[in-house]
């Protein structure tokens, strides 16, 4: 486990992985928004059966409840299923996409600078796979907590110490955007798709949505749905279901 005090923000990259010969390769694409979706081609997309993607919890980490995995799962998927025409459900085991913790030890691609990854839906049995790094301490909100939650052992319950915690909800939308849509990274500022979590909005942002719909297609609601589905899930998402 990493601790990271709250004035001390490394760069955490969340990568998206494509083998080849043998070798992890981490992708990002011009600045250019039209050139971005012309590079997307490149990297595939999670084709739904019949309007529909499957998704699987495989394991939980002890530090962050069930229920608040699950929220940030819900959430993460709902908000891009308002921009595109793919429904999300979850199956107890073996989803097309499958979300799983491992530790560093268990997975010689997580390190200290790797929060998750997902690789690019090129048609291999590793299309779907999800991968979060248990050495981080996550949350809905991803903001300050309490030293104690993090590291009990050295730090007493009113410490006043406060520790980073990572909003899982905002990484798997990242990782999704990877995963399902195949979008590399984008190397401008304040998209879910750019190249790091302190660089990256929250929240889809109008380049991402295009990004997504050029693949999957779009979904026609009424403006104000979805103005009242996007006030919903920026409030619920960031609640403490722990």
């Amino acid at each position: 486990m990493m601790f990271c005090n709250k004035n001390v923000m490394p760069s955490m990259v969340c990568r998206a992985v494509v083998w080849n010969t043998g070798k992890a390769e981490f992708a990002s694409v011009s600045t250019d928004a039209n050139n971005i979706i012309q590079a997307d081609k490149n990297f595939g997309f999670l084709k739904p059966t019949n309007g529909v993607l499957t998704f699987s919890i495989s394991n939980r980490d002890g530090e962050i409840t069930d229920k608040a995995v699950d929220r940030a799962v819900k959430f993460a998927l709902k908000e891009w299923s308002i921009f595109v025409p793919i429904q999300f459900k979850k199956v107890p085991k073996d989803g097309d996409i499958r979300i799983e913790f491992r530790s560093e030890d268990e997975d010689e691609i997580l390190n200290s600078n790797t929060l998750a990854y997902m690789y690019y839906p090129l048609g291999g049995k590793t299309d779907g796979q999800c991968v979060i790094n248990t050495r981080f301490y996550w949350t809905n909100h991803g903001n300050g907590v309490d030293m104690n939650k993090i590291d009990p052992v050295h730090y007493r319950p009113d410490s006043g110490t406060k520790g980073t915690s990572w909003d899982l909800d905002q990484v798997l939308r990242h990782e999704f955007g990877h995963g399902i849509f195949g979008l590399p990274h984008d190397p401008n500022t304040n998209h879910i798709m750019s190249s790091n979590y302190s660089k990256m909005k929250e929240h889809l942002s109008e380049v991402d949505i295009l990004r997504a719909q050029a693949k999957a297609g779009t979904r026609v609601l009424n403006a104000n749905m979805v103005k009242r589905l996007l006030t919903w899930i920026t409030k619920a998402s960031d609640r403490d279901y722990n």
